[in-house]
């Protein structure tokens, strides 16, 4: 397809796609609506792919539909923003952009550079698209051209229109009364159609002229370590980095072998607060030493193989004790949440840190090996795997599960951050409900009826469709056992 032509298939298609995001958006439940609007955009990018060169559908957008069907599977709404973002990756990943420049093969810095154009094209790519398209090759005659071309003014002026028609009616009060009888809508009901359409099709009309357009990035970037930088020097940082860490690695050992009087003897902290303080500052620690390691591949001048070898084994050691501390921080994970149970926070920093050691061990096997180009590919399936399993392990589900079981005198259930979990934990609280006291019982059942029993259409999913039937099928008896115990006896 010719560059004029893709640019007004961009902007019919990103008119067509806002249109559909408003209607969605009104006529259907919150999470079926975003899941309908996307199968859409990725339907559309899919149709005008096959119209241009690259006809294979590939893998990456096969595996955005599954996102799709994760969307209404699961609650959660972290698992939901969890969703969308890799929806995006694989969309990313899969449009014939991304194959004609051979993503899946290129390393960190094409990667960065397609996700920053892909997002300036998000903000300013519709415009592009008037300013790049072939007008004059559409098939209408002179008349209809020009009145399309004037319609397209209209268009561009609108929203400077209805800025100075606001500014005139506030200053005129006549004004706003003609204004009103003459256009007889109301702006409350007009307007969020109105921003709803613009911004979903501005910004679709941009991202598929990104995903859809000609490469744009040099054919010959460097996707390889290509620094000047001499061993000594980045061996000198590195190195002071895994003295640093060897000493905590070391620290480490003797409080964990050491036990809670070691720690209680040298800190003012429970051996519980300890656990609770430590786990994300070192989930902070392993984060931030995957860039440090990239940019020192980067920068190093690699020509000599005596000084690839020594920084492969600089980097090694620090993985290795980098390792010793991602253990460390499972196993004050693993403390604290016997102590206290399970939270989503506790949930997902701890999934994080383990996709994090699986990055680290790609990283050895793919980076350090010369074959850098590999890296992002592996770490983005580590990334869905991960994702994938959280969504089949039902994050909520398990917290309410794990949190009941734990529920004896010594060790309370927080039965108020039960009933704030999403609609996936509300079988798994009523199979164990029979484990809490009568009164926190009954609090937690009138919970749950507020929430879902009576919920509204703002979204819609498997999760709230299996909590309903459960509330249907099990709360009965509850509800019953609470009435007949009635309200607790006010003391004086």
């Amino acid at each position: 397809m010719k560059p004029g032509r893709r640019a007004i298939a961009c902007l019919a298609a990103g008119a067509l796609l806002g249109i559909s995001a408003d209607l969605a958006r009104v006529g259907l439940p919150g999470r079926l609506g975003t899941a309908i609007w996307l199968g859409l955009f990725i339907g559309t990018l899919i149709l005008l792919g096959a119209r241009s060169a690259d006809t294979e559908i590939s893998l990456p957008l096969a595996a955005a539909f599954v996102g799709l069907g994760a969307l209404l599977w699961r609650d959660a709404p972290a698992l939901h923003a969890l969703n969308l973002l890799m929806i995006a990756a694989c969309v990313v990943a899969g449009s014939p952009l991304a194959r004609q420049l051979g993503l899946a093969a290129r390393g960190v810095t094409a990667w960065a550079l397609a996700a920053i154009e892909t997002g300036l094209n998000a903000a300013f790519g519709a415009l592009a698209s008037v300013i790049e398209g072939d007008w004059k090759s559409l098939p209408i005659g002179g008349g209809a051209r020009e009145v399309g071309a004037a319609a397209a003014g209209l268009l561009l002026v609108s929203p400077v229109l209805l800025v100075f028609g606001a500014l005139f009616a506030s200053a005129d009060p006549l004004f706003a009364d003609v204004m009103r009888r003459t256009v007889s809508v109301d702006p409350e009901v007009v307007m969020p159609h109105i921003v709803v359409t613009a911004l979903a099709g501005w910004a679709s009309a941009g991202v598929l002229r990104a995903l859809l357009g000609p490469p744009r990035l040099p054919a010959d970037l460097a996707i390889r370590g290509g620094g000047s930088l001499r061993y000594v020097t980045v061996g000198t940082a590195l190195g002071g980095v895994t003295a640093l860490f060897l000493f905590f690695v070391l620290l480490q050992a003797r409080y964990l072998f050491g036990g809670a009087r070691l720690v209680g003897s040298a800190t003012t902290l429970s051996y519980a607060e300890y656990a609770r303080q430590g786990f994300f500052e070192l989930l902070g620690v392993t984060a931030l030493t995957l860039p440090l390691l990239l940019v020192a591949d980067w920068a190093l001048d690699q020509r000599s193989p005596r000084d690839r070898a020594r920084f492969r084994g600089l980097s090694l050691l620090l993985l290795g004790l980098l390792g010793a501390i991602v253990l460390s921080a499972l196993s004050r994970m693993a403390l604290y949440a016997g102590m206290y149970g399970l939270t989503e926070d506790r949930v997902y920093a701890t999934a994080f840190m383990l996709l994090l050691a699986a990055v680290f061990a790609w990283f050895a096997a793919s980076v350090l090996r010369g074959k850098r180009d590999a890296f992002v590919r592996g770490s983005l399936v580590a990334a869905g795997i991960t994702l994938l399993a959280l969504n089949a392990l039902d994050p909520d589900a398990l917290i309410a599960r794990v949190n009941l079981s734990r529920t004896v005198a010594a060790v309370p259930t927080d039965v108020a951050y039960l009933g704030r979990l999403s609609a996936d934990a509300v079988p798994e609280i009523l199979e164990g409900m029979h484990r809490l006291p009568g009164p926190a019982r009954c609090d937690l059942m009138r919970t749950l009826d507020e929430r879902w029993r009576a919920a509204g259409r703002d979204e819609w999913n498997v999760g709230q469709l299996k909590a309903r039937a459960a509330l249907e099928r099990q709360a009965p008896g509850v509800r019953s056992e609470c009435e007949r115990e009635g309200p607790e006896p006010e003391t004086s």
